[in-house]
């Protein structure tokens, strides 16, 4: 009867150690030891195709009308449900004469939530005649582009006036 027992006993024991070794090792167990980068470690964070999904929440600048060499300062809010590495914000805007006199990028890294972008922009010389654009209602554009590709734009119009 001893020896039924350790003979029970062994095969349990071995049983149990070969599902351990076979299933639970496969099992796709949660680090429970993860933990906040130090401050030299950089992430970098890749969502899954057609996982892209942002928006532009915001797009506004400090005031509607400019003089001349006046700063402008526009504010972009942007949405986003993941981390998104390597996102472009393209500013684009004051098209005169064939020439965008407000052309400006930043490469981003945009984290879940809102996610706020600050441009300081100079506008160009304003005059009634040659040398510069002439006074009126412009356009300014912010493009979002993500993977070389489009996801997100917005527009308004500024007025511009003489110097």
């Amino acid at each position: 009867m001893e020896k039924l027992v350790s003979l029970t006993l062994l095969f349990l024991l071995t049983f149990f150690a070969l599902f351990n070794l076979v299933f639970m090792a496969n099992y796709p167990w949660p680090n429970l030891y993860l933990r906040s980068p130090s401050k030299d470690q950089k992430i970098s964070f890749s969502p899954k195709r057609g996982e892209v999904n942002l928006s532009i929440l915001e797009f506004s600048t400090d005031k509607e009308s400019y003089s001349s060499f006046e700063d402008m300062y526009v504010k972009i809010t942007i949405w986003s449900k993941s981390y998104l590495n390597n996102v472009s914000v393209d500013l684009i805007g004051i098209k005169a004469r064939g020439y965008a006199h407000i052309n400006d990028s930043r490469l981003v890294t945009l984290s879940p939530g809102r996610n706020e972008i600050l441009f300081v922009e100079k506008t160009p010389y304003c005059t009634s005649g040659c040398g510069g654009v002439y006074p009126g209602p412009y356009q300014i554009e912010v493009k979002v582009y993500y993977g070389g590709k489009l996801i997100a734009n917005s527009s308004k119009l500024i007025q511009l006036m003489p110097h």
